[in-house]
Formats: C-alpha cells, sequence, structure tokens
C-alpha cells in the first residue's frame, strides 16, 4: 500500500533569503519557530515566544520552550507560512495591548538619513516612529529589516510615550527573553 503525499504549494523560492526569519508551524509548541539554518535533510529552528493573543488564546503558556531546537524535513520548508513584517506588528501589537491604534511600517531610503560626522558605519541605521496620539496612529519608517527587536522597542514608543530611551530598552530586553 503506497502512502499519499500531501500536495504543497511553494510559498518562497529561495531558502536561503529565509535564514533567521519566523514562521508559524503546528510543529512547535509555540506555533513559531525561527529558522537558523538547513541543509539535504532537514531545516534547524528555534522555538520562539508567542505573544499573540487573538482570538482569545493564549500561546504564552508554551512560551517555556523557546530557544529548543527543532528540526523539519528540508522538502517542507519552501511551503511554510512565513511571517511578514505585518504579521509581527499586529502580533506585538495585541501582546502590549495596542490593538486600537493603527500601526504602519515604511522603508526608507538609508541615503535619507544624515548622520554627524564620526558615527562608525555600523551605527549608521535608522528605526524611528511617528506618533498621533489624537488619531491613536503611528508609522515605524526604517531603512533596515524590522526585527523584534525594533518592533517592540518602537511599539513601546508609542504605548508609553513618557518613558525614557532606558526605560524602553530595558522593557524591550525583558520582553524579548
Amino acid at each position: 500500500m503506497s502512502r499519499r503525499v500531501t500536495p504543497r504549494t511553494d510559498t518562497i523560492q529561495d531558502i536561503d533569503t529565509m535564514i533567521g526569519e519566523t514562521a508559524t508551524t503546528n510543529l512547535s509548541p509555540t506555533f513559531k519557530a525561527r529558522l537558523l539554518e538547513y541543509d539535504d535533510r532537514w531545516g534547524y529552528f528555534e522555538v520562539t515566544k508567542n505573544h499573540s493573543k487573538r482570538k482569545g488564546l493564549n500561546w504564552g503558556k508554551y512560551n517555556d520552550s523557546a530557544g529548543q531546537i527543532m528540526e523539519i524535513p528540508t522538502q517542507m520548508l519552501r511551503s511554510l507560512t512565513w511571517l511578514t513584517i505585518h504579521d509581527k506588528v499586529s502580533d506585538w501589537m495585541d501582546a502590549l495591548g495596542l490593538s486600537e491604534w493603527t500601526i504602519t511600517t515604511e522603508a526608507i531610503d538609508e541615503k535619507s538619513v544624515v548622520y554627524e560626522e564620526g558615527v562608525p558605519d555600523s551605527d549608521q541605521y535608522f528605526v524611528g516612529v511617528q506618533i498621533d496620539k489624537d488619531k491613536m496612529k503611528a508609522c515605524i519608517y526604517h531603512d533596515r529589516p524590522l526585527t523584534d527587536e525594533y518592533i517592540v522597542h518602537e511599539l513601546l514608543h508609542v504605548k508609553h510615550s513618557e518613558w525614557s530611551e532606558d526605560q524602553v530598552n530595558a522593557e524591550t530586553e525583558k520582553l524579548l527573553r
């Protein structure tokens, strides 16, 4: 008797571009995992925390699994659901109680930001948020790919505009642990 194989639809073309990115998968206890590397047989993922509380579900109860390494067969990698920036921002908005806000992101040209002389090349990047409290809108501007750290940091500025940069940094670090 032959085994039936579930047909898969490719969601990506180049797996190399997904290293470091997060996918949703029911194979992870938190339903989220970040691709570390892959070979001919396996994709190696790190289980990541899930802060989403959408639809009344609390995936956070499984967050103790974060950091564990899991393997998914390489042939499945092309058909996983990879999180977009929109997904990540929405998840963190839910987690931080900002679901009433409209928060967008906008990539900007890295040449549009002018730095003081003497700033090392490695520190020449921009991620910042423009907030309109009256309209409950904000836009995260960035000239590099947005990571969870950048998203959480900027959303904390929205939630706690009275906080100092040190307070925002400390809370960002705490939330990402």
